[in-house]
């Protein structure tokens, strides 16, 4: 119901103000959305089989050693989580979700469309004033061992994707419960009001572009000049990424669309993941509290947010989860 509701309010203000159609969802999209979750579907299952192949040779190989136990896992373990009980929801969630990204990535590239960039100044000075007259990004860089450290920021801030897909199938794989309910209740409330609804009211470029969107100096121009010292040493996919974007703004290169600054969704999805990791196991809270802020540097020091971007988004995601908790259903109720 969410995504429907997300999809028809897109293509609705698509519809009204006259977006390009591709920037719509259509029926393509849905075809896309279920290959993308089929596709990832049959490898989840691929995957799991060939773990439990091993875990059955491994039983084989010890079974005359007391240790034998530690080392396999019972079929009917694994025939749990290839059950249909498992595998549709999976199917479902997956989905749903290559239709919201679908849906999401088509709006975002209208962002400026819809509400030109207007708040780069204003955030450029609110951050000043919270950080004492300094921008945040001059106060990060004695901390930041360079170059070395730049990259290093750089690679950890682009495993924010395979990371965030393993914990979305993971998620889309655990039993029906409240808890998973809660999860993607959360995870897709944050695409929907602050990665459109709040991207789309605070229109913002970000540090990266503040020199092109703002008439007068760039305070941002010593950042990214030090970004370009680094790159020709340690190249950086940030700089990479963020050509493409102004590519795709411009209109010369439509390989990659979407200009946002805030909220950050890049460090809205771990927060959330720290959340709910925190109440299953606090180390692996501990672990992705400390992936949050990484990246909540990174995303500062490689000029891709403003750092009330990132503070706005600290203080958002647990509002999100609260909600999500309040309307989530429990499956196992049958409500």
């Amino acid at each position: 119901m969410v995504t429907a509701a997300y999809v028809g309010a897109v293509w609705g203000i698509g519809r009204a103000v006259d977006l390009p159609p591709a920037s719509r969802p259509g029926p393509g999209s849905l075809l896309s959305a279920a290959f993308v979750a089929l596709t990832a579907t049959l490898i989840v299952i691929g995957c799991l089989l060939v773990v439990f192949a091993a875990s059955w040779l491994l039983r084989r190989v010890v079974r005359s050693s007391s240790d034998a136990r530690p080392f396999g896992t019972p079929w009917s373990v694994w025939r749990a989580h290839l059950s249909a009980e498992r595998v549709v929801p999976a199917f479902v969630t997956l989905f749903l979700y290559a239709v919201l990204m679908d849906t999401f990535v088509g709006i975002k590239g209208q962002i400026p469309a819809l509400h030109p960039f207007a708040w780069d100044e204003a955030f450029m000075r609110l951050d000043r004033t919270l950080h004492f007259g300094t921008d945040p990004w001059v106060l990060l860089q004695p901390l930041v061992v360079a170059p070395m450290g730049t990259a290093l920021l750089d690679r950890l801030y682009y495993i924010w994707f395979p990371v965030n897909l393993i914990i979305l199938i993971a998620f889309a794989w655990r039993h029906a419960d409240r808890l998973r309910s809660r999860f993607f209740l959360a995870f897709f409330g944050l695409w929907i009001l602050l990665g459109t609804a709040m991207a789309v009211a605070f229109s913002s470029a970000g540090p990266c572009y503040y020199g092109r969107v703002v008439t007068g100096p760039d305070p941002f121009a010593p950042l990214m000049a030090y970004l370009h010292r680094v790159d020709a040493v340690h190249p950086l996919t940030a700089l990479d990424v963020q050509a493409l974007l102004w590519d795709g703004y411009v209109g010369r290169e439509r390989l990659v669309e979407g200009i946002a600054a805030m909220p950050s969704l890049h460090v809205a999805v771990p927060v959330l993941f720290t959340i709910v990791m925190w109440g299953i196991d606090r180390r692996l809270g501990v672990l992705f509290g400390v992936y949050t802020a990484l990246i909540l540097v990174g995303s500062v020091h490689l000029g891709w947010h403003y750092a009330i971007d990132g503070y706005v988004t600290l203080a958002l995601v647990p509002a999100v989860w609260w909600l999500a908790g309040r309307i989530a259903p429990d499956p196992s109720s049958g409500g």
